[in-house]
């Protein structure tokens, strides 16, 4: 797929600013777990075609985002 590389550069830029604002215990595994989720989003045909695609990886990526900024409290 053409711009696959950067779309998951882009999804992996969202990831990690999410995972700064966990707390150190939980962030590397969150990371890796989330960050392995991209690129089957991104290869999985059965949900469209390759723009759809793309747009669902970078919704998921920035939704982990809004999910950090909306539980950080939970973490402290």
């Amino acid at each position: 797929m053409r711009g696959e590389r950067w779309a998951l550069r882009a999804g992996e830029y969202l990831v990690s600013l999410a995972c700064r604002r966990l707390p150190a215990g939980i962030r590397q595994e969150r990371y890796q777990e989330w960050l392995a989720e991209l690129p089957v989003i991104l290869r999985d045909r059965g949900t469209g075609p390759a723009p759809l695609r793309v747009v669902r990886m970078l919704a998921f990526a920035a939704d982990t985002l809004r999910w950090t900024a909306l539980a950080s409290d939970a973490y402290r």
